[in-house]
């Protein structure tokens, strides 16, 4: 019979505590596995998954309907093959900053616009029965973001970047412009205009600058007026009223026609003259801010 002091005693009793700890070793990361899977289903929400698929999100106002189908929202998108669908949702900025992937995946299929065809380059017009996420319909003078819901395979992903849209009773061309101007003289010199529509004519303010402040001393730097025929400008005309420049004052006169692109750019080929002489082949391109 072995003394329990024995050194074979000793020697047994050593072996069995070690395998004891090499066993609760390969036992504790699933015990605490466990343990973060039960603490994590009680007391937190699923993770708020986000995608950074859809970019350059830009909308326009392009009709006065009083309903979402006003919005013109173009985008782009990296992947456009991996994805399954695509949903555009209004929503409140007070809302966004707590907004989930989670809420964004359980939206009402009234609360978003459902986009199937999905290319680099997108241009889509929201549906006239849209409603915001919490349900309300869309009114006019409202700051909405626009935000994207990106679905992966079974991924439900809150898209990263939004945009802001808003809907007004102004004609779609309202608003400030900023652009260049090329001609035999000057070569992708910044330029800036704020245009307003009134009955058939859209005329406002010009700046040869590109932060709307004028180049030589006046409020502005002069005029411009078109007439808008659908998509095509007639009666371009430019009133250049220049405080100082050159030594004096110089004012000039052009003339021209052109077209709108994309809903909002201004492309206008032009000719005219001022104090420099004349200015030919002349090209403005203005896009709205």
């Amino acid at each position: 019979m072995e003394n329990a002091g024995s050194p074979i005693t000793t020697i047994r009793y050593f072996l069995s505590l070690f395998k004891i700890l090499n066993f609760m070793k390969k036992l504790i990361p699933s015990l605490l596995f466990l343990l973060w899977i039960s603490w994590y289903g009680c007391n937190s929400e699923a993770p708020n998954l986000s995608s950074d698929e859809v970019f350059a999100i830009r909308t326009i106002d392009v009709d006065n309907n009083q309903n979402a189908s006003d919005i013109l929202v173009n985008f782009k998108v990296n992947n456009p093959s991996t994805i399954k669908e695509l949903r555009a949702f209004l929503i409140n900025p007070a809302d966004f900053p707590n907004f989930t992937s989670t809420q964004a995946g359980e939206l009402p299929s009234d609360s978003y616009h459902r986009i199937t065809t999905i290319n680099e380059d997108n241009q889509v017009t929201l549906s006239s029965n849209l409603k915001d996420v919490t349900g309300a319909a869309i009114i006019n003078d409202i700051d909405y973001f626009i935000g994207f819901v990106v679905l992966i395979g079974d991924d439900v992903l809150l898209n990263s970047q939004i945009a802001e849209a808003k809907i007004t009773d102004g004609h779609f061309l309202d608003g400030r412009y900023s652009g260049t101007w090329d001609d035999n003289i000057y070569t992708a010199f910044g330029i800036t205009a704020e245009l307003t529509f009134k009955g058939s004519l859209i005329s406002g303010p010009f700046w040869y600058s590109s932060n709307f402040t004028s180049c030589c001393g006046g409020q502005n730097d002069g005029m411009i007026s078109f007439k808008l025929d659908e998509e095509q400008i007639s009666t371009f005309r430019y009133d250049q009223k220049l405080v100082s420049f050159m030594g004096g004052a110089c004012n000039g006169t052009y003339t021209g026609e052109g077209k709108i692109e994309n809903f909002t750019d201004l492309v206008i080929n032009f000719s005219g003259d001022d104090c420099e002489g004349p200015h030919t082949n002349g090209r403005i391109v203005l896009r709205k801010n």
